[in-house]
């Protein structure tokens, strides 16, 4: 399965804030995200997000995708730094079906 690439980048961004009031003590909790990510088709893809409750200090995590896979790394939410493999198994999935028809043959002979 080849896989082609656009020779476009982009951008997008959203954010939401919700706000809601505690009717036994009356204080208000404000939640606010924030969530921007950047394609580039030689770069890879890079997701930020933060999050902010009432006015402490935003937490925020970034996630950097290379193209085509591999590994993704993860940084923020705590400072930990995590390191994921994203992989395409669409391949390994139709060569098990594939094996599968090819066992069963097999056996009907």
């Amino acid at each position: 399965m080849s896989q082609s690439y656009s020779k476009t980048s982009y951008t997008s961004y959203s954010s939401s804030s919700t706000s809601s009031i505690d009717p036994n003590s009356h204080t208000t909790t404000t939640q606010r995200y924030a969530e921007e990510s950047y394609t580039d088709p030689t770069m890879g893809t890079t997701t930020r997000r933060a999050a902010q409750t009432n006015n402490e200090p935003p937490v925020s995590q970034t996630v950097s995708v290379p193209p085509g896979g591999g590994r993704a790394t993860i940084t923020g939410y705590g400072g930990q730094e995590a390191t994921r493999r994203i992989e395409d198994v669409s391949e390994r999935d139709e060569q098990a079906a594939r094996d599968r028809d090819y066992e069963e043959k097999i056996e009907d002979e």
